[in-house]
């Protein structure tokens, strides 16, 4: 009866300590989490929308719809970023200041994750301004960096489950 008595005590003391300590820092640290990570990702959405706005006012796309007669000599458009010929139905971008035509993916990569690069692949001309561009960058690096978030939210969980007594 005796040892039934000591196992009877542990577990509520288990269950009472889960109830009362381990489950609500849990849930607390996981609605930080989730209100950090929601917020956090709005912004970077806003910020990103807004940026893909301006390429959208500063090009058009369009839908590459030449087809090459086969006896004909004709210059093909190429995309001088990835250097690959258009092809019949292919998706494109034409920048409104210099006329220059690249496929609408490539663009995008040039100007929504290159270092540095808000200008025309080939002349240079600035497509988006200084100021939008530089807050684009830092919308990019502090993805980059939502890492040390997570290390962060990870040593707050391990400091409140080591601050209770069966975890010693």
């Amino acid at each position: 009866m005796k040892a039934f008595t000591k196992l009877y005590l542990y577990f509520n003391e288990l269950i009472t300590t889960f109830f009362y300590s381990w489950l609500p820092n849990l849930l607390k640290i996981i609605m930080l989490a989730t209100f950090a990570f929601l917020n956090s990702y709005r912004q970077k959405q806003l910020e990103r929308n807004r940026y893909k706005d301006n390429i959208d006012e500063k090009s058009f796309k369009f839908v590459y719809r030449r087809i090459r007669c086969l006896n004909r000599d004709e210059e093909s458009l190429e995309c001088a970023i990835c250097l690959s010929e258009f092809k019949y139905g292919d998706k494109g971008r034409k920048l409104n200041n210099c006329n220059h035509m690249f496929h609408e993916s490539c663009l995008e990569k040039w100007l929504m994750h290159g270092k540095g690069q808000s200008t025309c692949p080939l002349c240079r001309n600035v497509v988006i301004s200084e100021n939008v561009f530089e807050k684009h960058m830092k919308v990019e690096d502090e993805r980059s960096r939502n890492n040390a978030f997570e290390e962060e939210l990870a040593m707050l969980l391990l400091s409140t489950l080591k601050g209770s007594r069966f975890c010693q």
